[in-house]
């Protein structure tokens, strides 16, 4: 896991589609069932803390409670579990307590308490040499947006200095990315820290930028959000995989997306910002270093898939067929095109899957494999992909802890 633990899984390209098709069910929600783990280690990796059924000491059982917390979106109280979990005498403990906590101050973008508690001190030097002023949004309302479609890819409009330029919507994205001739049209002042970001294909390193001062997402401006930087280049989603080039001035990532509730409507390409609703809180998604939906099967089991707008489709890893026994019809050749070139790496191809999000049943046929299942600090089931936004009426909202399908097309 990198320092700033900045993982960009962007744009996978899949040779054969997945058919994604949703459904409404009108039978009774099922509770969810936990599955247990054989051991305490990969209950908590595999964020199912619920299932573990074996007797545990003081600070496993605080590492526990603190994940259930974390997937309750309790942030403050999981800090509070964590701190205490730190201390443990278990290593592994210890180790697990310190990467969620750095996962917490890097979303409060405290990059200071994070360089502490990894006992960097030369970058504790760096950051307090830099004014780093909290990101602010002002003039928080409802919005539409039109937006770009391309391969199932979210474009849009984002507005710098009074200039409107083409940003990619990804929810994978753990902090919001400028191309590097943009950065140098406005001369934005620049500091190195020494990080570097790994993207499904690369390790690249970055600088961050200090603070643009106002951004304009719709009516809603942003004020003083730090973007990294990248070479034009790395943003230039071209080399073979699409059928036009698709040029980015940027990527909004999950720094910014999270400021923000939305209602997703492709069919009239627009997404809404802050949209008025009635929806009660839930807590069908969490997040853990990155977006997590909390998807169950028919039984009831729940399954924990990585929200992935930047995705051009919903895959599974190689962990769910065995839990379910899915068919397997083929394996193909494929490739993923990431931040800095691309990957190529073998599919298995599975008949069919269905899963429950709240009273809806997306239903995969032909769902390929993805090549990475894990954030070092946390493994998943699969990746939700653009491919489900696309599919109906979205709404979501992580501070409400809601993914919902509201209509399906």
């Amino acid at each position: 896991m990198k320092y700033l633990f900045l993982t960009l899984l962007i744009c996978s390209y899949l040779n054969a589609e997945t058919d994604l098709e949703l459904s409404k069910d009108n039978q009774a929600k099922v509770d969810f069932k936990f599955i247990s783990y054989p051991e305490y280690l990969q209950s908590i990796l595999f964020m199912q803390p619920e299932g573990i059924e074996t007797k545990l000491t003081e600070s496993e059982k605080l590492l526990v409670d603190a994940l259930i917390l974390l997937k309750k979106n309790k942030i403050d109280d999981a800090k509070q579990v964590l701190e205490k979990s730190l201390t443990s005498e278990v290593e592994q403990v210890q180790n697990l307590s310190r990467d969620y906590l750095s996962l917490i101050y890097l979303m409060k973008d405290n990059y200071i308490a994070n360089s502490e508690l990894f006992q960097k001190q030369d970058m504790v030097e760096k950051l307090e040499k830099i004014d780093i002023m909290p990101t602010e949004i002002v003039n928080i309302q409802d919005d539409s947006l039109t937006v770009e479609i391309e391969n199932n890819l979210i474009l849009v409009p984002l507005k710098i200095k009074g200039k409107q330029y083409r940003f990619l919507f990804d929810t994978g994205t753990d902090k919001s990315i400028i191309r590097k001739s943009l950065q140098n049209e406005f001369d934005f002042d620049t500091f190195d820290l020494g990080a570097s970001i790994e993207s499904s294909s690369a390790e690249i390193d970055v600088p961050i930028v200090s603070e643009i001062d106002t951004v304009k997402i719709g009516n809603n401006t942003i004020l003083n959000n730090d973007f990294l930087v990248l070479e034009d280049e790395n943003l230039n989603f071209s080399r073979g995989i699409f059928s036009s080039d698709l040029e980015l001035d940027g990527i909004i990532g999950w720094d910014i997306i999270k400021e923000f509730s939305y209602l997703f409507d492709f069919e009239k390409e627009l997404i809404v910002l802050n949209p008025t609703n009635n929806y009660e809180k839930s807590e069908n998604v969490f997040w853990l270093g990155a977006p997590f939906v909390r998807l169950q099967h028919k039984e009831g089991y729940e399954f924990n898939f990585f929200f992935d707008s930047g995705s051009y489709q919903s895959e599974i890893t190689d962990m769910l067929p065995q839990k379910l026994e899915l068919n397997q019809i083929d394996e193909i050749e494929n490739e993923s095109q990431g931040i800095g070139g691309k990957l190529e790496y073998t599919s298995k191809v599975y008949e069919e899957v269905s899963l429950v999000l709240n009273n809806t049943t997306l239903r995969f046929d032909e769902i390929e494999t993805t090549e990475s299942n894990n954030f070092g600090y946390c493994y998943f089931d699969g990746v939700l992909g653009a491919d489900f936004l696309m599919s109906g009426k979205i709404f979501f909202s992580i501070n409400r802890g809601i993914l919902k399908v509201t209509e399906v097309y």
